[in-house]
């Protein structure tokens, strides 16, 4: 079992704000930091009330990380001017709010793609159901996995399942 765990926000199938209240609630003891790209106060406040233990950009530099890891395993928390910064505003504020990354931005064609994809078709079957060519759909396929950072179609379909694209 893991003393600390460090994680990302964005992720497939679970993106780091649910993994943290999952740890939280599953494997108490685990000390998590949150090592990110987003570092709106909003992000940062809501990890610290769901339970992080230290919130870090990415951009800082290894010796920094370094440090976080060692003082969360060692006092329980690392707290930085940005953190300490969003949670004076957050306690001015007193709301809690679960921020929301940005919607990835899917054509109409490749959402039909990945709704064929997930009825199990094959590349040649979503060919002719929308009359374009199978290296069309290989196409549509790769700016899927793309545009949802995804590893592969099935993270791509999973993508599309969580924000109600199948319907």
């Amino acid at each position: 079992m893991p003393d600390v765990v460090i994680l990302d926000l964005e992720m497939p199938i679970m993106d780091g704000i649910e993994t943290t209240t999952y740890l939280k609630k599953h494997f108490p003891n685990i000390k998590i930091i949150i090592l990110t790209k987003h570092t709106s106060d909003e992000f940062i406040v809501h990890l610290i009330e769901e339970g992080a233990h230290g919130f870090l950009a990415k951009d800082n530099d290894i010796e920094i990380i370094i440090d976080a890891i060692h003082s969360v395993h060692e006092n329980g928390f690392y707290l930085n001017e940005d953190v300490n910064l969003a949670m004076a505003k957050g306690l001015v504020r007193k709301r809690r709010i679960r921020p929301k990354f940005a919607k990835v931005d899917l054509t109409e064609r490749e959402i039909d793609v990945i709704r064929l994809v997930y009825k199990e078709k094959k590349t040649k079957e979503i060919a002719d159901i929308l009359n374009i060519e199978p290296q069309s759909v290989s196409n549509y396929k790769n700016s899927i996995i793309d545009k949802t950072k995804s590893k592969n179609i099935i993270g791509a379909v999973m993508y599309a399942m969580k924000h109600n694209l199948l319907e």
